[in-house]
C-alpha cells in the first residue's frame, strides 16, 4: 500500500529534520529523551503527534508531505479513515499572520490548534534565508531579512515548521482568521504550493513577508468561496484604528489589525501580487481536488477490502454453519439408527413376550384339563 512505502521510523524523520540546515546537537536535543520521561513534552509519546507539532525546525515539504500522504493512505498507527477522523478532531482555532518588533521585522504565519494529544499549540511557519543559489547574480538587493548577507545572489528558502506552546508576546498581530472546516493539512498544503512558486530568498521577491502573506491570501481566496477560479477576493475586516471594509463571508472571518505588514521601519518592501494570488488559488484548487479524489479513490480500496473480509468472514461462517449441520446430521442418523435398533429390540422383546404368553397359556390350559380330570377318576 501507499501508506508503506511513505511511513519511516522516527529516526529516519529526525534525520530529515536535524539536517534542516541547524547544528546537529544541541542541549535541547540532547536532553529531550531525559525529559520526556518526566512527562515535560508529552506530545512526544509517539511519532504521529512529533511529525504533526514538530517541536523542531522541519521543512514544509516533509510536513506537507507527512500530513498529505497520511490523510490519505494512513500509516502504521492508523488506517486512512482512522487518520482523517484524527485530522478532523485536530481543530485549527486561529489563522495568524505575525510580525517581530525587534530587528528586520521578521513576518510568520502562525497556526492554533487544539491538538487531541498535545492540547493547545502553535504552528509557526515562517521564511527564512538558506544557502546562496549557484545560478547566476540577481537583481534584486543583497541583503536578506531574516539572515543579513553580502552576497549578491539570491538564497535558497528556508522554509520551516515548528510547534511551539505559545508565540512570542512581544509580537505584533497583523492580522488574524478564523476559517470554518480548515484542516491542517489544508495550510500543510498551503504552505507548500507557496514554497513551490517561488524557492528563492530574495529582499523584494519572496521573502518572509511575502511567504506569509500568501499562505494567508491563497487561504482566504478558497475559504471563502471554495468554487472560484482563482480569481482574487478580499473581504476582510480592519481593526477599529484602520478604514472600515464591509466583510462577511460564511467560511471566512478576519480582521486586520495593522498596516504594517511587508514594511520595515514604515518603508515597504513588499506589496501584494495579485497573480501570485490568482496563481497559487489556481494550483491550491487542484491539489485539494486531486487529494479528494485519492482519498475517493482510497476509501472505494478500503470498502472493497471490507467488502472481501465481509464475504470472506460470510462464507466462513457458512462453512462453519455447514459442518455443524453437517455434525447434527450425522448425530441425527446416529440417533435414528439407534432408534432402530431400539425398535428391533423391542419387537423381539415384545415376540419373545407373546411367545411365553402363549407357552403360560397352553400351560395354564393344561392344568384346567387334568384338573377337571381329577374328580372324574375319583367317582
Amino acid at each position: 500500500m501507499g501508506s508503506n512505502s511513505f511511513t519511516s521510523s522516527f529516526a529516519t524523520w529526525k534525520e530529515k529534520y536535524l539536517s534542516f540546515n541547524r547544528p546537529q546537537w544541541s542541549f535541547k536535543t540532547l536532553s529531550r529523551p531525559l525529559l520526556h520521561l518526566f512527562g515535560i513534552y508529552p506530545e512526544l509519546s509517539h511519532l504521529p503527534a512529533l511529525m504533526e507539532c514538530p517541536t523542531d525546525p522541519v521543512s514544509v515539504i516533509y510536513w506537507d508531505e507527512y500530513l498529505r500522504r497520511n490523510t490519505i493512505f494512513g500509516n502504521d498507527t492508523f488506517s486512512g479513515p482512522a487518520y482523517r477522523q484524527r485530522m478532523e478532531s485536530m481543530k485549527v482555532l486561529e489563522l495568524l499572520r505575525k510580525k517581530e518588533r525587534s530587528g528586520v521585522k521578521h513576518e510568520y504565519f502562525a497556526v492554533k490548534i487544539n491538538h487531541p494529544e498535545c492540547g493547545i499549540r502553535y504552528i509557526r511557519i515562517e521564511r527564512a534565508g538558506g544557502d546562496v543559489v549557484d545560478s547566476g547574480p540577481d537583481n534584486s538587493s543583497s541583503t536578506t531579512l531574516s539572515e543579513p548577507s553580502s552576497s549578491s545572489k539570491p538564497h535558497v528558502a528556508k522554509d520551516s515548521v515548528t510547534s511551539i506552546q505559545s508565540l512570542p508576546s512581544n509580537d505584533k498581530t497583523i492580522e488574524k482568521a478564523v476559517a470554518k472546516n480548515i484542516r491542517l493539512v489544508d495550510i500543510a498544503i498551503a504552505a507548500k504550493i507557496v514554497h513551490d512558486h517561488d524557492e528563492r530568498y530574495r529582499v523584494f521577491k519572496g521573502q518572509c513577508f511575502w511567504f506569509s502573506d500568501m499562505i494567508m491570501r491563497v487561504l482566504e481566496n478558497y475559504f471563502i468561496n471554495p468554487d472560484v477560479d482563482g480569481s482574487f477576493v478580499k473581504l476582510r475586516t480592519l481593526g477599529p484604528d484602520l478604514e472600515q471594509e464591509d466583510a462577511y463571508a460564511p467560511n471566512w472571518q478576519a480582521e486586520v489589525l495593522s498596516k504594517e505588514g511587508g514594511k520595515v521601519s514604515h518603508i515597504p518592501i513588499y506589496s501584494l501580487r495579485k497573480a501570485d494570488v490568482k496563481d497559487l488559488s489556481e494550483v491550491f484548487k487542484k491539489v485539494l481536488e486531486d487529494c479528494a479524489e485519492k482519498v475517493q479513490a482510497e476509501e472505494a480500496k478500503f470498502q472493497e477490502m471490507a467488502n472481501v473480509r465481509e464475504r470472506a468472514k460470510l462464507a466462513e461462517r457458512l462453512q462453519e454453519e455447514k459442518i455443524t449441520w453437517q455434525e447434527e446430521r450425522v448425530a441425527f442418523e446416529e440417533k435414528t439408527t439407534a432408534l432402530e435398533e431400539e425398535k428391533a429390540t423391542w419387537r423381539e422383546e415384545r415376540i419373545a413376550f407373546e411367545e411365553k404368553t402363549t407357552a403360560l397359556e397352553e400351560e395354564l390350559a393344561r392344568l384346567r384339563v387334568n384338573q377337571q380330570a381329577g374328580p372324574s377318576r375319583r367317582r
